[in-house]
């Protein structure tokens, strides 16, 4: 960046004029004043914040400095001097040793106004200038003030907030296929733990948009969408977690809700007017007629989500976690989808289909967090595939975590055996070690073959690895480090350069990852250590309260031009602070046009 300057007003001090008729008896003129005695006492300007500093005319001043020479030694004191310099100029002397002197403060930081640096963050930066002239010293204040534009630089976004403080609300967050009628996708908004009137909620996209800018809390007379209406005891990690899924048969969506208190997960069709009508408002599960219901064995827990069709029968399947409490074994595996016949076969015990022995030893994670996707064929038969991540396993490639390629020939099969994820043949598909993946995105085909790319999110970095690689032997092509994320999104091309771009979030912030580089570094098949200035930064601050944290990937919801980060609240015992879960939206537009205007951050703030 530039750096930028501007010149200050000075304020106090004097000049000496050598001038007037000493009074009677006085034989000699008094000593002209000391240079600490001229000096200014204070220099203080104001400037807009996010752009270069103005150049502001002000007066010089006069200062007595006969010589050829100019205030040296000079220091700048204080905890807001850090991002200043400073320059003193001046004319040649007049007759009297007068010259007009000019202090010009220099900086290469871009303030911003609703995130202060300086040691007290009220936009004032204040500190000293110290310095020597000809024996003397002199010490002035110095007070910058940083004044409010609304620039391309800030944009409003939209605070979700969940019901009570004593529920982890928002986190994770997932897309679903539209229930409400209007052709636009929804949003499910889980309860990770804790206490509180609802177990998951289906927000609709009409509420989503009218909660673009402002705080929305959401009540009982909130109209949200779906609040289903049962409680989650705070256990540790239970999730009562709803995913959504397109019905191939007839368009519709289907529902499934994980109810980890009841130890069954339950289905939802929704598929006419009737189906949509039943799901709106407060649902107690128990009470619609039109579900199915997959019972596991007591004292259980029991997660899963909804994935497209791997069999090949049309009809969506269902990927399920499930731990024993008693001993706290864990199993993993798939659920064939089928249509309900009768009453009574909307009443299922939860049996795997497909069930995958290694997982069951142990594997990391929570189902809801994206560990399984059904990617497009990547083997060449014509057929959806399956990846499946690992990000910590103990025994097997320890504290690295693995993705696995399970080819469609196999989830396909006739007759369905245990898999076994340590012994996998070439048939069946193969692992990827290393790469300790906690999610899972498919981006663009940036290398033009007609297979996409996929990126493994990990505490390493991000790992990317071209898609016709997946089957091959060979490891992920590069490695993109040098920045902590919870997860990564494929936003399209947000920056205007004909590639797709990410945005992938850290803590407290959204960070925009160009596509280029992600094609560059395939092309080149070199690592990439990302630095600040390969990032735009999406200021979330402004919008937290105390502890905020994101928690897990953020959200595309093309259609309403949003980006949905879900946060939660790490402490939950600070008195009188509003700390419940919340979701931030962000309106891609605004993104688009802050990076077009050059700009390298985004500060996202309520009206």
């Amino acid at each position: 960046m530039a750096v930028a300057s501007m010149s200050l007003l000075a304020c106090g001090g004097s000049s000496s004029n050598g001038t007037g008729t000493p009074p009677t008896g006085v034989t000699s003129p008094p000593p002209p004043p000391t240079a600490n005695e001229q000096f200014p006492n204070l220099f203080s300007a104001n400037f807009p914040e996010n752009g270069g500093f103005a150049h502001f005319e002000t007066p010089s001043f006069k200062f007595h400095a006969p010589n050829s020479d100019l205030p040296g030694n000079l220091v700048l004191i204080g905890a807001d001097a850090q991002y200043f310099s400073l320059n003193i100029t001046a004319t040649a002397a007049n007759s009297n040793g007068d010259r007009d002197i000019t202090v010009t403060v220099n900086t290469s930081t871009r303030f911003n106004f609703e995130n202060p640096f300086d040691a007290n963050s009220d936009n004032l930066y204040e500190f000293t200038l110290q310095g020597d002239y000809l024996g003397d010293s002199i010490t002035s204040a110095v007070k910058v003030r940083i004044t409010d534009l609304d620039d391309a630089a800030e944009a409003v976004g939209g605070v979700i907030i969940g019901e009570t403080n004593a529920q982890y609300f928002g986190a994770p967050l997932r897309l679903i296929p539209d229930i409400s009628g209007d052709g636009n996708p929804e949003l499910s908004a889980a309860i990770q733990s804790g206490e509180g009137p609802a177990s998951a909620y289906v927000l609709s996209s009409e509420f989503l948009n009218a909660s673009k800018t402002g705080k929305t809390k959401i009540t009982p007379a909130t109209n949200v969408g779906t609040r289903f209406l049962e409680a989650v005891i705070d256990e540790g990690s239970k999730y009562n977690y709803i995913s959504g899924q397109t019905r191939e048969t007839d368009g519709g969506t289907d529902l499934l809700l994980s109810e980890a208190e009841k130890d069954r997960l339950v289905l939802f069709k929704v598929t006419t007017i009737n189906e949509q009508m039943a799901l709106e408002g407060d649902i107690a599960p128990d009470n619609i007629s039109e579900k199915i219901v997959y019972s596991f064995a007591a004292n259980s827990n029991v997660e899963g989500r909804l994935i497209d069709d791997v069999n090949g029968d049309d009809i969506n399947d269902i990927f399920v976690r499930f731990v024993d409490k008693s001993n706290l074994s864990k199993k993993y595996g798939i659920i064939f989808g089928k249509e309900a016949t009768s009453q009574a076969d909307r009443l299922r015990t939860g049996k795997f289909d497909i069930e995958f022995n290694y997982l069951a030893k142990s594997l990391g994670g929570n189902v809801s967090k994206f560990i399984v996707e059904v990617v497009p064929d990547i083997d060449g038969d014509g057929k959806e595939d399956l990846l499946m991540s690992a990000p910590a396993i103990d025994g097997f490639h320890s504290n690295s975590g693995v993705v696995w390629v399970i080819r469609s020939a196999l989830l396909q099969a006739a007759t369905v055996t245990p898999i076994d994820l340590e012994a996998m043949t070439a048939v069946q598909g193969r692992a990827i070690p290393n790469t300790g993946a906690f999610g899972i995105v498919q981006t663009s085909d940036y290398d033009g073959d007609g297979i996409p790319t996929f990126l493994f999110d990990s505490n390493r970095g991000i790992f990317v690895i071209d898609g016709d690689n997946l089957i091959a032997s060979g490891e992920p092509n590069v490695l993109i480090n040098g920045t902590v994320i919870s997860g990564s999104i494929d936003v399209g091309d947000i920056d205007g350069d004909g590639v797709n771009d990410l945005i992938n979030s850290s803590r407290d912030s959204g960070r925009v990852l160009s596509g280029s580089i992600i094609k560059d570094a395939l092309e080149q098949n070199e690592n990439v250590r990302i630095t600040s200035g390969m990032l735009f930064q999406i200021d979330l601050d402004n919008l937290l309260t105390y502890a905020d944290s994101i928690n897990g990937a953020p959200i595309h919801l093309a259609e309403q031009g949003l980006i949905a980060f879900p946060f939660v609240t790490t402490d939950r015992t600070v008195s009188g602070v509003e700390n419940n879960g919340r979701i931030v939206l962000v309106k891609i537009s605004d993104i688009s046009n802050s990076i077009m205007n050059g700009d390298v951050n985004l500060e996202i703030r309520q009206e």
